[in-house]
């Protein structure tokens, strides 16, 4: 499993960044959804620690740096690699278009366009030939939020921009259109993280990636109608890959 890379963000902490922004926007345990997911990335995927790269609250800058790193070793495994990339923070859609982007703790959410698109996640994963990549989300980008919003969206709930998913990419994320990602506050997790975390617990090496989802979406789906909201995971990939990826194992 030599081959394997992951880069492990968990953005939490926005408010110290700016003067302007509440406690309250801050992304409650989204470090410890990625410490946990690293330990898993590590402990069950077989990720190597020395392919593997865990940044909390991470800047512009960070975050370019970390997808620039993966998308290196991309090239110079020459298709071989399996890759990961995974997120717990806040999410926003551009204004002008819907395009969504990953935040960065030093964006105050006023400019979307300064984090990082979805788009150019993932072609840039996809740049050079690679085994497989996944890419896998605990944010909405709908201006819903696990606490408060990081801008004001009045309440208008806004369904992003979907993007066309490149071969070899498998993409998990915690919510579906214009639907909030909550956190489970009992668990100190986000709710699909947690899931996740759990459905990989009791998971062996050859087990499915299509078993995995569909329980990890089935319990979310059930502790957040308890809670009184809906929050429905979704995973996307490429028309070639649609039939294919839920046979795909851990290992």
């Amino acid at each position: 499993l030599k081959n394997r890379y992951a880069v492990v963000i968990g953005n939490e902490d926005y408010a110290s960044r700016s003067g302007s922004l509440s406690p309250d926007v801050n992304v409650d345990f989204a470090e410890n959804d990625a410490r946990v997911v690293a330990d898993y990335l590590r402990d069950v995927f077989g990720v190597p620690a020395d392919n593997l790269h865990l940044v909390m609250n991470a800047t512009a800058g960070e975050m370019r740096r970390e997808i620039n790193w993966l998308a290196n070793v991309v090239r110079a495994e020459a298709g071989n690699a399996e890759v990961y990339f995974y997120y717990s923070g806040h999410g926003l859609p551009s204004g002008s278009d819907r395009t969504p982007y990953l935040i960065p703790v030093d964006v105050d959410g006023q400019q979307p366009e300064l984090g990082v698109s979805l788009p150019d996640l993932y072609s840039q994963l996809t740049a050079h030939p690679v085994r497989r990549a996944h890419v896998i989300l605990d944010a909405c980008f709908s201006g819903g939020a696990r606490n408060e919003e990081l801008v004001a969206m009045k309440g208008i709930r806004v369904v992003p921009k979907k993007d066309a998913i490149p071969p070899n990419l498998l993409v998990w994320a915690s919510s579906s259109g214009s639907q909030a990602s909550g956190v489970y506050r009992e668990q100190m997790h986000g709710h699909f993280t947690y899931q996740l975390l759990k459905a990989l617990q009791s998971a062996d090496e050859q087990a499915s990636l299509g078993e995995l989802f569909d329980q990890i979406k089935r319990q979310v789906d059930l502790t957040t109608a308890r809670e009184g909201f809906q929050q429905t995971p979704q995973a996307l990939a490429a028309p070639t890959h649609a039939s294919t990826w839920p046979s795909w194992t851990i290992r």
